[in-house]
């Protein structure tokens, strides 16, 4: 889904109870198709690996967004 339907896991997310917000949707949306939503998407499937593989320290994506807007000289809102 990540790969093929981004736009539709994405609006997916909306729905999730105790789901970050529709802010962090709406801000991934309005990267689609730059930089930083690849640099976005690169992220979630290196946790994804992570996450599956089950090693060492549980590492959350909210936990790498920070760092992300960081390295493009962003801030978070």
């Amino acid at each position: 889904m990540l790969e093929r339907y981004v736009a539709s896991a994405l609006e997916s997310c909306r729905t999730v109870p105790g789901s970050v917000g529709e802010d962090v949707v709406d801000e991934l949306l309005n990267a689609y198709e730059q930089p930083l939503f690849e640099e976005a998407r690169q992220a979630v499937r290196e946790t994804l690996a992570h996450r599956m593989a089950d090693s060492g320290p549980c590492v959350r994506l909210a936990d790498r967004r920070q760092a992300l807007l960081d390295n493009r000289g962003l801030q978070s809102s």
